[in-house]
């Protein structure tokens, strides 16, 4: 048995031990936003570690905007009057359906978030879902709506006709106001909408159809939330983030050259690619060729296995050959309307549910 006797005086503070490899990826980007752009910040992080790199060149830009913000607050508003504002706009407005708060993480403000949509709202988007054949929804969620985040479900009412267009018209359906983007908060509100869309007749359970087609971004928190409510539903992945994804891949890790990078995609995504194959021989066959393509190496077809491949499964699986390949735009359509009435300035909550209404009465 030994005794070791401690001399000296003891420190007050710790200091760091200079061993950490790198920064945290939100503090390194809030950093480098400071001087660069949003794009050319994402390249770089992408280059450097592409793990730890924030998904899409949005992310930045919402970080970029909560730096801005910082240092302003609402005008004679706080969080506390935000949420004394949303329990009494639960009470007296008709678009706001249901409020949640919950603690955040210690020393942080509630976290505290809305389902929002009229009733009239709720029984289009039930019809329309309950109504037609193997019918088909998008999810995306906006940044920079005020403060907040807005997730919206959008489709293409196909019971109606626009009579300027004779095309069908998108309409908005329930909506996600929300500040933190955690898959709990996507749990509560699709829980909510499946909740709503299932009834009983004759003590008999009508749920929502199987047949149904939930489209969104490659957004791990949200799909995984769809998965979990909606286990029986049919899903893809927004065909032109896939692609953006692949082609910034290809030209910022690897450093593909533009007409082999081209070519790669264009055997991926384009008219004769991998998501057109007749059947699940010559999808396995074309994906085969990818690997051995010029401008493929180790590190491509690694990515292409692992990342990309059951992406596109999951997406041909569900999709099939169809020459209508699902995208979000007209989520992001919506999202840029709904950005028109909000605009990216500090809002007041009432506000933004406010001008959400207007949106939803003019549709």
């Amino acid at each position: 048995m030994a005794f070791v006797e401690y001399v000296g005086e003891l420190t007050e503070s710790e200091t760091p031990h200079g061993n950490a490899k790198r920064e945290t990826a939100p503090y390194k980007a809030a950093e480098q936003l400071k001087t660069k752009k949003p794009r050319q910040v994402y390249k770089d992080m992408v280059l450097e570690n592409e793990a730890a790199a924030p998904k899409h060149i949005p992310q930045l830009r919402h970080l970029k905007f909560q730096e801005e913000q910082k240092d302003k607050t609402y005008a004679g508003n706080n969080i506390a009057d935000e949420i004394d504002n949303l329990d009494h706009m639960l009470e007296t407005h008709e678009f706001v359906q249901k409020f949640q708060k919950s603690k955040g993480p210690t020393g942080t403000d509630p976290i505290n978030y809305s389902v929002l949509y009229s009733e009239n709202q709720m029984k289009d988007f039930e019809m329309f879902v309950k109504n037609t054949d193997n019918p088909r929804v998008g999810i995306d969620r906006t940044f920079n709506l005020g403060c907040f985040f807005v997730t919206s479900i959008v489709y293409k009412n196909t019971h109606v006709v626009r009579r300027e267009t004779n095309d069908h018209p998108i309409f908005l359906g329930p909506i996600l106001l929300h500040k933190d983007a955690g898959c709990d908060k996507y749990h509560y509100f699709l829980s909510h909408i499946s909740a709503r869309l299932s009834s009983t007749i004759n003590n008999v359970d009508v749920i929502l159809p199987p047949g149904i087609h939930i489209g969104s971004d490659d957004e791990e928190a949200l799909t995984k939330a769809i998965d979990s409510v909606f286990p029986a539903s049919k899903k893809s992945l927004c065909i032109k983030h896939l692609k953006d994804n692949v082609s910034e891949y290809l030209k910022n890790k690897i450093g593909v050259n533009t007409k082999d990078r081209v070519n790669i995609v264009e055997r991926i995504f384009g008219d004769n690619g991998i998501l057109k194959s007749k059947d699940e021989y010559q999808f396995e066959e074309r994906c085969n060729i990818i690997t051995t393509m010029d401008g493929s190496n180790e590190q491509f077809c690694k990515y292409f296995a692992n990342t990309l491949k059951p992406k596109l499964t999951l997406n041909f699986k569900n999709l099939g050959n169809s020459a209508n390949i699902w995208t979000n735009n007209n989520a992001e359509s919506m999202h840029n309307i709904m950005k028109m009435f909000v605009g990216g300035r500090i809002c007041l909550i009432y506000i933004i549910c406010v001008c959400l209404r207007i949106v939803v009465s003019n549709i």
